[in-house]
């Protein structure tokens, strides 16, 4: 990442762009949170939306089977699609009997468990949001509670400790994954600034989705500040890269190149930073 890197503008037309996500041939999949749809492009095509169930699909991530599974805020549940026919089941909707708010974002630990945020109603004032582990015999479990919006979360490229985004704190939370630490909170990663001038939180600014470098750093589309943050493992912000608009939702890595959703504009655009994706768990390829 030497000099400026400038956003390569990609594709248009969703209405707030979210969840990007790449399948092995490089076909780009994404979500149109407002308008309800999964969309994708295929190398050298065009981006349209592919299929709409309704709802408010907000991240998507590929999984066991290559299958394609999608947080979805909308109806309330992780949903599961096959990307060959376009079948879709309910891969966890409830847990203890209850049902979920309202899921944001996911991802796959080395064992194969899905763990996904539930921030729907969260706030400053109101911090009823939620994190969740579906193990692979789909028991849900809820590892943390308390949060104010938890948003993006990764798991680390070691497999031992998830990170989560509390937007509108801006705090990186950790949480071990150690079988005998039973989730035990860790001491947060960092904290990302609000897009405004001084310390005070506000709604208007905080992490979103992220995803790893194969150069160890973990890179944050920073909503409403314009900005994807790099953060190094000890926390540091080694640069911020611009995003091509001033509320990134997701990135995603395909090839050398760093792709990012901006929701407000609903588009997507490419960073050409020449740094490969530490590939995720649980995906086939």
């Amino acid at each position: 990442m030497e000099g400026v890197v400038a956003p390569v503008f990609i594709g248009t037309g969703l209405k707030l762009a979210e969840g990007i996500n790449f399948e092995h041939d490089g076909t780009l999949y994404c979500v149109d949170v407002y308008g309800g749809g999964i969309w994708r492009m295929p190398p050298g095509g065009v981006l349209r939306e592919w299929v709409n169930r309704g709802g408010g699909p907000n991240r998507s991530r590929f999984g066991p089977s290559g299958d394609l599974f999608i947080a979805d805020s909308g109806r309330k549940a992780i949903l599961r699609f096959s990307t060959a026919t376009a079948q879709e089941s309910v891969y966890a909707d409830h847990c203890d009997g209850r049902p979920l708010r309202g899921p944001n974002d996911l991802c796959f630990g080395p064992d194969g468990t899905l763990y996904f945020t539930d921030p729907a109603g969260s706030s400053l004032a109101e911090r009823i949001g939620a994190v969740y582990a579906v193990a692979p015999d789909g028991s849900v479990a809820r590892i943390a509670a308390g949060l104010a919006f938890p948003n993006g979360l990764m798991v680390t490229p070691d497999g031992a400790t998830l990170v989560v985004g509390e937007t509108f704190t801006g705090m990186l939370h950790r949480y071990s994954l150690a079988p005998a630490r039973g989730y035990d909170e860790l001491a947060p990663l960092a904290t990302l600034r609000p897009a405004g001038e001084g310390d005070v939180p506000t709604n208007a600014a905080g992490p979103d989705g992220m995803a790893f470098g194969a150069d160890g750093n973990l890179y944050i589309a920073h909503f409403g500040s314009g900005y994807v943050q790099v953060v190094a493992p000890d926390g540091a912000i080694v640069t911020s890269l611009p995003a091509g608009g001033i509320s990134p939702t997701n990135v995603a890595f395909w090839q050398e190149n760093l792709y990012v959703t901006e929701g407000n504009s609903g588009s997507i655009y490419r960073l050409d930073i020449c740094v490969p994706e530490q590939p995720p768990f649980a995906r086939p390829w």
